[in-house]
């Protein structure tokens, strides 16, 4: 709950925010002397403490001339930000940011103009996709459209938007299973002698590590092991 600061005649709610791993104070005017009336606004200042905390501007009864509660608009950068300020601190991986990243970058590219975060609806992530598929893989649309769900649920867990647009998924046909059979692998393997002794090496290498293509550029040589950080292996 927020709490209750004088400072000089007037009275103040005091909300504490952390950003960036900093805990700063937001002081929200109460416009009164008298206690009892600013113990009744600190009670609505407590109502809306947390959209106060993620970054959205709350006009208050007695701040505005409609006299009433007001929201300012949450654009979409400001939401953006402050959902990324917030996953980083719970420390999630850097690749997975990096995903989260590439999303805004692909969504802002279709929808543009920075709108309000509550404006964006369903239709809107429909155009996003139909102008991804001629250049991306439904795979990586699909991965995109996750980080973005996930995005709008995290908004609307935490009451700072009162809806949220469905995100549906593009359906991916089910391939058959791919296999090289050994007596397949062996072949491969003599022509790449051929070319590259180093290469036949690499694919015996993959093949019985099974580790991703990227991990061993991730790890370190520790004696005779190559040791991948678990924070930069997904298990």
């Amino acid at each position: 709950m927020a709490s209750l600061r004088k400072i000089g005649k007037n009275y103040y709610a005091r909300v504490i925010l952390t950003k960036n791993g900093q805990r700063k104070e937001r002081a929200v005017p109460l416009c009164t002397r008298d206690l009892s009336i600013a113990t009744t606004r600190l009670f609505e200042v407590s109502q809306q403490q947390k959209s106060i905390k993620g970054g959205v501007d709350v006009s208050f009864p007695w701040m505005n001339e409609a006299h009433s509660l007001q929201v300012i608009e949450f654009r979409l950068d400001q939401a953006w930000q402050t959902y990324i300020d917030s996953r980083k601190l719970e420390g999630l991986r850097k690749a997975t940011l990096d995903i989260y990243g590439l999303s805004y970058i692909s969504l802002t590219s279709v929808i543009k103009d920075n709108p309000p975060v509550e404006k964006i609806s369903t239709n809107d992530l429909e155009r996003y996709k139909k102008v991804m598929l001629p250049d991306y893989s439904r795979n990586t649309i699909n991965m995109r459209l996750r980080a973005i769900r996930t995005f709008f649920q995290w908004l609307y867990d935490r009451e700072l938007i009162k809806d949220k647009p469905r995100v549906f998924l593009l359906r991916i046909p089910k391939s058959t299973p791919r296999y090289i059979s050994d007596k397949e692998f062996k072949k491969i393997c003599k022509k790449a002698r051929k070319i590259d002794p180093f290469l036949e090496d690499v694919f015996i290498f993959y093949r019985d590590i099974g580790c991703r293509l990227s991990e061993p550029f991730r790890g370190s040589i520790k004696g005779k092991y190559l040791t991948v950080d678990p924070e930069s292996a997904k298990a």
